[in-house]
């Protein structure tokens, strides 16, 4: 009898895939792009996918690259559709968008005798770039630095920028005019 032998080897080879690092999110970067690498020992098409912590897909089929403005958990996924190996990997994405802690002096009064009053912020951290502004009142010389001189009566502003994340905060000090003699 006439009889033929085969040996049929599997092909179990799973898509190779990886996620470059992403950025950080943060008050001067809203969005970041997540960038999926994924090849087959094999040379076969691969279908690639991403998708948010929810499931949800996040880009068109097939596209290794997608921006995102939400932190969280995004996974990119890779079907060999030859042999319907699939494979996937997660990355987090993180956001730092806390504000500098910032703290003016308080409101004064501004009286007859009052020729200037110096101001500080106190902020804890470091780099931090510092902005006053006034309505109404004057400030004499720079208004980069954490300590002004007060030349008038006015609303005295102050924002600081944190230069790492760009995020603002800003406090105000009141000097107000006293107007009785």
């Amino acid at each position: 009898s006439d009889s033929s032998r085969a040996r049929v080897l599997p092909d179990l080879d799973k898509p190779l895939i990886s996620i470059n690092d992403p950025d950080t999110l943060s008050c001067k970067k809203t969005t970041v792009d997540l960038h999926g690498i994924a090849m087959s020992s094999s040379g076969h098409v691969l279908l690639v996918q991403w998708k948010d912590s929810q499931g949800n897909n996040i880009a068109s089929q097939d596209s290794s690259s997608v921006s995102v403005s939400k932190s969280g958990i995004y996974t990119f996924s890779a079907l060999d559709i030859n042999n319907g190996c699939f494979h996937e990997v997660s990355i987090n994405v993180f956001i730092d968008t806390l504000r500098p802690l910032l703290n003016t002096d308080p409101d004064q009064v501004w009286n007859c005798l009052t020729k200037s009053l110096n101001l500080s912020a106190n902020t804890i951290l470091s780099n931090i770039v510092y902005q006053w502004n006034t309505v109404g009142g004057k400030i004499s010389g720079s208004i980069n630095q954490n300590k002004i001189q007060a030349a008038s009566p006015g609303i005295y502003i102050c924002s600081v920028t944190n230069p790492v994340n760009g995020c603002q905060n800003v406090d105000t000090t009141f000097l107000l005019a006293d107007t009785t003699k």
